[in-house]
């Protein structure tokens, strides 16, 4: 039975995945090209490990860029702009910002990596603007792969990986 995983890497196994350096690269890029020098980065503890991957790589651009992400910026004031590993957090921080009285986008810019639903962050106030993860290609990917093993009986390892988009909205416009 072919096995394929789904946003890992592995010499032995099929794997369909997001191209993890171009998401934090793209993000890094928009971010930079704002002319914003500094960035703050709200992730989750214990994070899904491509998750994890994306910021990092978002933290690798960062520094190639000239943005620095340090973790003091989270103290005492808002940062002015934000990175959020997903848009779970960048809820959380919507609603923070939101008790605290500070304006998204006014005050502070918010980016985030967009695991849910892609029409749901259109959706939120201020809309989230997001690095689309294109979850529903993913999933075709991983049945179009599938079906090929098994109708050709193909144990090889193969890897193909899916773009992802950067969907502008009002929380960084």
């Amino acid at each position: 039975m072919p096995v394929i995983l789904i946003n890992r890497e592995s010499e032995h196994f099929s794997t369909v995945c997001t191209d993890n350096d171009e998401v934090g690269l793209m993000a890094a890029t928009k971010i930079r090209q704002k002319g914003y020098t500094e960035a703050a980065i709200f992730a989750s503890r214990h994070s899904y490990f491509a998750t994890s991957q994306r910021v990092q790589a978002f933290i690798s651009s960062c520094e190639r860029l000239g943005i620095e992400t340090d973790e003091k910026y989270i103290l005492k004031e808002p940062p002015k702009m934000i990175f959020c590993d997903s848009d779970a957090i960048a809820l959380g921080a919507l609603r923070a910002f939101h008790e605290e009285g500070i304006s998204v986008p006014g005050d502070a810019e918010l980016l985030s990596i967009g695991m849910l639903d892609p029409e749901a962050a259109s959706y939120y106030v201020p809309s989230l603007s997001v690095v689309e993860m294109p979850n529903k290609e993913i999933g075709q990917q991983v049945l179009r792969l599938m079906r090929k093993k098994v109708l050709n009986n193909d144990m090889s390892s193969e890897h193909v990986k899916v773009h992802a988009k950067l969907m502008q909205r009002e929380s960084f416009s």
